[in-house]
């Protein structure tokens, strides 16, 4: 490509940090008998994403840790706590979107909330709020169209994880779908 009609090459470097806490917490918005209905606990995994102006931190390389100090100031003040006497309805999402309001942050930046390991609630810079789960099942079969001899042509078995991730405009309903599937080392998305 001629110099004269090169693209400018432009870097945004985006930084992240995890903080975890523990706490309890009832849904009342469930079902009745549903599980999450009744009072539980987690140990809860906030993880934060954000783009930061130079001279942000104390010194060029510290913005993770600052990032990460502000994270965990969020977070402190919902560790070991009734998260219904801090976040009406604490939801992942709601979780979300309450810690986010209360980071000091130069600017927007993405928060996700995760109250298990195969599930919880990505909250965008934009504000809109991605729901995901994760599903995983093992299975046998065999694949009656692969050469004669091949391995797949007799019964074994896999792993299977499927995610489904649900894109609201805000915490309270969804608007689009979209699920990944794993199985092995193989990765497709629908």
């Amino acid at each position: 490509m001629p110099a004269s009609l090169s693209l400018p090459l432009t870097t945004n470097t985006v930084f992240c940090a995890q903080a975890g806490f523990e706490a309890a917490r009832q849904i009342e918005a469930l079902p009745a008998g549903h599980p999450s209905g009744r009072l539980h606990g987690h140990g809860f995994v906030a993880k934060l994403r954000a783009s930061l102006p130079a001279n942000w931190a104390a010194f060029p390389g510290g913005e993770v840790e600052r990032l990460r100090d502000v994270l965990q100031a969020s977070a402190a003040l919902l560790d070991h706590r009734l998260l219904n006497d801090q976040v009406p309805n604490p939801t992942d999402a709601h979780l979300a979107r309450w810690m986010r309001d209360r980071l000091d942050l130069p600017g927007p930046a993405e928060l996700g909330v995760q109250s298990t390991a195969q599930r919880g609630a990505q909250l965008d810079a934009a504000g809109q709020v991605t729901l995901w789960r994760r599903y995983a099942f093992q299975s046998a079969h065999w694949l009656p169209n692969v050469p004669l001899g091949h391995k797949c042509g007799t019964m074994h078995g896999h792993g299977f994880e499927a995610v489904l991730h649900v894109r609201t405009s805000d915490a309270r309903g969804p608007s689009a779908t979209t699920t990944s599937t794993r199985s092995g080392r193989r990765c497709t998305t629908s």
